[in-house]
């Protein structure tokens, strides 16, 4: 049977380094749970603390005690994505390192040309969009979308139209 939390919970993962072997790192993190507090009622039950081992290494593990990789990699699961302590994304499953990507609203003018630019220096893969509010004949859009090709051409990046809302 599985829980619903009716709490907010934090989640989070992070990468190490140890000269312990599994079985042992798994002993030390669940001494750190006791010493935390962590409760456990009944098999399954909300947790007040949960620490678990997804790598350990290239290792794979399959005891009572220890399933390594950890099963929250499993089809279906919650976990797929993270980020790490340099501020770029992994994918836990693959564990290569993902582009962080943005979206930024084109408009044509250098505020929007300038922000795009920025972001793909700071190592993000930038896209860009543009979002039509208003139906125009005086060849408003024409203009801007100009503008914006040359400097989706310039950056390289793609870029959106999106229509009129109504």
């Amino acid at each position: 049977m599985v829980f619903a939390s009716k709490h907010d919970f934090l989640n989070g993962i992070i990468s190490l380094k140890t000269n312990l072997a599994p079985n042992e790192f798994l002993k030390n993190m669940q001494r750190l749970e006791k010493r935390l507090k962590r409760t456990r009622s009944f098999k399954d039950a909300p947790r007040t603390l949960d620490i678990d081992i997804i790598f350990f290494h290239d290792k794979k593990i399959n005891t009572k005690k220890l399933t390594i990789p950890h099963k929250v990699l499993e089809p279906k699961r919650f976990c797929n994505n993270s980020i790490t302590a340099d501020g770029s994304f992994i994918n836990i499953k693959t564990r290569e390192k993902m582009k962080k990507k943005v979206m930024v609203g084109m408009s044509g003018g250098i505020d929007s040309s300038v922000t795009a630019y920025m972001l793909q220096e700071e190592g993000y893969e930038v896209e860009g969009v543009y979002l039509k509010l208003h139906n125009r004949t005086d060849g408003y859009h024409e203009r801007n979308l100009g503008y914006i090709k040359d400097v989706a051409e310039f950056l390289n990046i793609k870029y959106h139209v999106i229509g009129s809302i109504r």
